[in-house]
């Protein structure tokens, strides 16, 4: 009798403990590009577990975007921003700290020229890495701009999901939605 009080009482206090863990402790880490208008884009960071260090690269359709600028985000404000913009097509960036960065909010913004009337597909991949060097479990997600959009008033989007396994750089899972 008393060892299933003990069981009882144990299983109640497990609940009540998940019960104050609070939701977004379980939400899976994730880097998305979204639309600002007048051909900026938002790199945005949501439910990363304290990083220190992001190689990112963003790809784009250089047909319909150029001269891409990248402005840091108040997420990496404080930390060593170094940028690639050189390569038509690709923008390449890394972060780097020496404490720990809060686990949400804008990495950086990429304002681009706009050259066609809409902004195609915008691609975003790469490592996030926290203080001891080991490799965070981060999905990223991409924007395509809806067919009629055009590249200053677009602000829906359709995702292209890339998630990469902490375990295996190169174990990478790509869908898409609509």
């Amino acid at each position: 009798m008393i060892k299933l009080k003990r069981t009882v009482v144990f299983q109640l206090m497990l609940l009540c403990g998940l019960l104050l863990v609070p939701f977004s402790a379980f939400a899976a880490a994730t880097i998305s590009v979204a639309p600002a208008g007048n051909g900026a884009f938002v790199l945005q960071a949501s439910g990363l577990d304290a990083p220190a260090g992001m190689d990112i690269t963003v790809t784009y359709d250089s047909s319909r975007l150029s001269n891409p600028r990248v402005v840091q985000g108040s997420l990496t404000s404080g930390a060593m921003l170094a940028s690639n913009t050189g390569v038509a097509g690709t923008v390449r960036f890394a972060v780097v700290s020496t404490r720990a960065m809060n686990g949400s909010g804008p990495i950086a913004t990429i304002n681009f020229d706009p050259v066609g009337d809409s902004a195609g597909t915008i691609t975003v991949k790469g490592t996030v890495i926290n203080l001891a060097g080991k490799t965070l479990s981060v999905s990223f997600s991409g924007w395509t701009a809806p067919a009629a959009a055009t590249v200053a008033d677009s602000t829906t989007a359709t995702d292209t999901t890339d998630t990469t396994d902490e375990d295996d750089e190169d174990d990478t899972k790509k869908s898409s939605t609509d």
